[in-house]
């Protein structure tokens, strides 16, 4: 049975996505860029090499996983010629996951389609649509979808050689970037002429318009948000919501134009975090910070909920650490401060990784954590849980003098804000010794001014804390207000905290800043009219905190209550919402068991490693005929006593059975030939078991998992190629299990049974 060709659409003859415009106005050669040559277009690999996909490189390192028809997905409607209505599903849920960015997920529907169906060439299309960025990589990706073409509608002819056209242009064509962008929206727009009824070819002409703003000729946002809004005529819950409010993201004014895309972009694809994180967007940039939290909590949650299910590490997925980063800001702009600093702990917690996780790095769990816990401690004099971080060990010293001089000064702040004058001259030293010799590192002198400014204002000099702040030329407005009027400077405090509420008359922060001084300096009829709106903005704040706990007598004296919040109306349905959603934090995943024979044919059981409480890594490698796993083991062998050190033993096991076991030759630094176990797995159940496997092309994969001595998986590696570098596992092992798991959040995710 064959479903759906074209006729959900009027008139056959174009369509859209990031693709193009009128087919009319290409020119002759740039449309034969459309026709794949035929050595561009390779027989799959004859030979199937260990890890590597027998379509070629292009597939090795993309997801290999099963998909599932997932709960909470976008409704779509894009038919496409298939034997398989599963197929069709797959590739509409697959469409679904790319208008929200969720391209691993959308990597797995689609090659879920061409498994179910191999003559099904868009789905290959749907794949190449996830790395729309990389040249090689897409026009690789389509090569099996080019000898498919006879096999296609003339519709999805124009889909699969529109985006083929635009990655395989000539690399010599002159103005190459704007002509394949002019050429590829020509083909969209055809689409959408051809096939009026077709919204997704509107949906993705429509993001094209939004990525390539300057692209010719150029569009107005007007004229892109009348195209996305024809497509919401037609679905309501469309989540080109995503797309409208990225147009309209750049000031208060425009992003009131995207409000109502606001209120339903999560709701067209619960199932999806980054649609919920969208809301947050408009929500945050217009000041609505509790409804900004709303929506990026519920973004964390839904990822939290598909990572623990999936059993995936947290920061392999697209903007999870953006998300939680923005999160974590938000919390601390309305109050919530302890489940901001939670927040920023669990991302520090999170599994590191050399490519996508590392402190060092921009962009990461680490990194970002690490900045928000600092950002939350100072904004709110959170002096007292910043002495108790650093002995949890979660202020990290770092590597580069910059993060060290960071710590040092927030340590020294902290000490002398809570009276340990000793503590922080000691952590004033430890910063001082930083300066490098010859050298004026500016920034690190105002980083010593401001720490000598707290010793002198908690020791009472005046004068010398003047003169230290006056010299930290680098500190926040805010936090420079309330040194202001500790030091008696109540003119620069009040103008100060008067400049930063102006900004943003909508931050907890901002607000009791400005209340205090106008307090302080007498202004009080003032401090009480900011007081009411205070009472709306922090309803769900930590009244303990300090920055808000000085502003208890204030509140008395005003004659409120001791609880002076006002409860916003729909808190607590917006709970019960969040707890369906997923857990706040990201937790490991239980290990499933495996019982393997070792070389003398003797049973082992992991979960005797459990019984005794005993953390290992197990190693899955794919036989001696793999060179790579073979250099893999070399470098464990020799560290396997470091490794036992740490209290971890090692595991290794094969997909080959009895010979597969390693031969590895002798060396100085390697007691014996294999210095910790091996087992054998001819029947593959334990690589299917830890998802160390293709469950497209039926072929096992490299696997490394660290599992602690509760049975669960702290750090894992599922790869076409081994990871290789055994001194990182190894440091990362003895950071993660330094740490013991927090309690379990109620609702979370239950131990699997595989």
């Amino acid at each position: 049975m064959t479903i759906t060709k074209t006729h959900h659409y009027s008139t056959p003859r174009r369509m859209a996505r990031w693709f193009v415009l009128p087919a009319l106005l290409l020119t002759r050669p740039a449309f034969a860029q459309e026709k794949a040559p035929a050595n561009a277009v390779p027989n799959p690999l004859p030979i199937h090499t260990y890890g590597h996909s027998a379509l070629g490189d292009a597939f090795d390192d993309i997801a290999r996983q099963k998909a599932y028809l997932m709960r909470g997905m976008p409704k779509i409607v894009f038919p496409v010629t298939t034997t398989s209505r599963e197929a069709q599903r797959f590739f509409e849920q697959g469409v679904g996951q790319l208008h929200g960015y969720w391209y691993l997920e959308a990597q797995r529907s689609f090659r879920k389609v061409v498994a179910l169906d191999p003559q099904c060439a868009m789905g290959y299309w749907g794949i190449a649509m996830t790395r729309f960025g990389d040249d090689a990589l897409v026009t690789k990706t389509l090569a099996p979808a080019m000898r498919l073409l006879d096999k296609a509608s003339a519709r999805e002819r124009t889909w699969l050689q529109s985006v083929y056209a635009y990655h395989a242009a000539d690399s010599k064509m002159p103005e190459r970037d704007k002509t394949r962008k002019a050429n590829y929206l020509r083909e969209l727009h055809s689409l959408v002429d051809q096939y009026p009824n077709d919204i997704e070819a509107k949906a993705f002409l429509s993001h094209a318009l939004l990525d390539w703003r300057n692209a010719e000729p150029k569009q107005t946002r007007e004229t892109t948000d009348a195209l996305m809004k024809q497509v919401l005529a037609v679905n309501p819950s469309h989540p080109i919501h995503h797309y409208r409010i990225h147009l309209w993201d750049s000031s208060p004014d425009d992003r009131k134009h995207a409000l109502d895309s606001a209120g339903l972009c999560g709701l067209s694809g619960v199932g999806i975090a980054h649609l919920w994180h969208m809301q947050g967007h408009i929500f945050s940039g217009m000041r609505l910070y509790r409804d900004a939290v709303y929506a990026q909590e519920a973004a964390v949650r839904v990822d939290n909920h598909y990572l623990m299910t999936d059993r995936l590490i947290p920061d392999q997925i697209h903007n999870y650490a953006h998300n939680s980063q923005w999160l974590t800001e938000n919390l601390g702009y309305i109050g919530r401060v302890h489940d901001a600093i939670e927040l920023a702990k669990n991302m520090i917690e999170l599994p590191r990784h050399p490519r996508y996780n590392n402190i060092n790095s921009f962009g990461g769990s680490a990194f970002y954590g690490r900045m928000r816990l600092f950002d939350t401690l100072y904004n709110h004099e959170l002096w007292r849980e910043a002495i108790a971080l650093n002995t949890q060990g979660y202020l990290e010293e770092g590597k580069d003098s910059r993060q060290k001089a960071e710590r040092l000064q927030l340590l020294a702040i902290a000490s002398f804000g809570t009276g340990d004058a000793i503590a922080g001259a000691k952590y004033l030293r430890e910063m001082e010794t930083l300066r490098e010799e010859k050298s004026e590192n500016t920034e690190l002198e105002k980083s010593i001014a401001e720490a000598r400014g707290y010793r002198a204002l908690y020791s009472g000099d005046i004068p010398e804390a003047k003169k230290q702040f006056a010299s930290a030329k680098s500190i926040p407005a805010c936090r420079r207000a309330r040194v202001s009027l500790a030091v008696g400077d109540t003119a620069e405090a009040e103008r100060l905290a008067r400049e930063v509420y102006k900004q943003d008359d909508n931050q907890v922060e901002r607000l009791a800043t400005l209340i205090e001084v106008l307090y302080r300096v007498g202004k009080r009829d003032e401090a009480k009219g900011l007081f009411e709106r205070l009472r709306k903005a922090a309803s769900d704040a930590n009244l303990e905190a300090p920055l808000l706990a000085k502003l208890s007598p204030i509140a008395q004296e005003f004659g409120l209550p001791t609880d002076w919040r006002i409860p916003a109306e729909n808190t607590e349905e917006r709970r019960k919402l969040m707890a369906k959603l997923g857990t706040f934090r990201w937790e490991p995943y239980s290990a499933p068991n495996l019982v393997l024979q070792d070389t003398a044919f003797h049973k082992t059981n992991l979960s005797d490693y459990r019984k005794q409480g005993k953390p290992v890594v197990v190693i899955f490698y794919l036989g001696n005929g793999c060179e790579h796993c073979m250099t893999q083991l070399s470098a464990f062998a020799p560290l396997a006593g470091e490794f036992e050190k740490a209290g971890v033993s090692l595991l290794a096991v094969n997909s080959e059975g009895q010979e597969g076991f390693p031969k590895i030759a002798p060396s100085p630094n390697i007691p014996s030939a294999f210095p910790f176990p091996a087992l054998a797995d001819g029947s593959k159940r334990s690589f299917k078991a830890f998802r160390a496997y293709d469950d497209f092309e039926k072929t096992p994969l490299h696997g490394l998992f660290l599992i602690d001595g509760a049975g669960k998986v702290r750090w894992q590696e599922i790869r076409f190629e081994p990871f290789q570098d055994v001194k990182f596992l190894l440091a990362e092992a003895k950071r993660l299990l330094a740490r013991p798991l927090p309690a379990a959040e109620t609702g979370a995710q239950t131990e699997q049974s595989l």
